[in-house]
């Protein structure tokens, strides 16, 4: 099992902005790319595309809080995976990713996803300077 959380990531975005651009699959789709995502879809209730060399994941949103966006991969993928955005404050949010990986995969998984994560933090922190 892999869980990974990212330091707060500071923007400047008010809370309302950061959770209506976070909760819109198209818009977070954006900040997902990276030279690593490949074959990147968008539809209405989610996202799909493959981290290469690590896994492919099918997100659709599972749950919004008034400060959390939960996206969910459980379909037709091998282990199931959450990918969180916990908006914290005014500007502040924090990025969690978890997966239901055996030990064996996590070696060679944790090193991929984490450096994709530290992608989407700075990716967020540029589309909100």
């Amino acid at each position: 099992m892999i869980a990974l959380t990212s330091p707060v990531i500071k923007v400047n975005a008010s809370k309302d902005e950061l959770f209506n651009f976070l909760s819109d699959p198209a818009q977070t789709a954006k900040i997902i790319e990276h030279k690593s995502v490949r074959h990147l879809q968008v539809t209405e209730d989610g996202f799909s595309f493959l981290l290469k060399r690590a896994a492919v994941f099918h997100f659709k949103v599972k749950t919004q809080y008034p400060n959390d966006i939960i996206y969910n991969s459980n379909k037709n993928v091998p282990f199931q995976t959450v990918l969180g955005f916990k908006v914290v404050n005014d500007g502040e949010l924090i990025i969690e990713f978890e997966s239901d990986t055996s030990s064996f995969m996590d070696y060679f998984f944790e090193k991929r996803v984490d450096k994709w994560l530290n992608a989407v933090a700075q990716n967020i922190i540029q589309k909100f300077q």
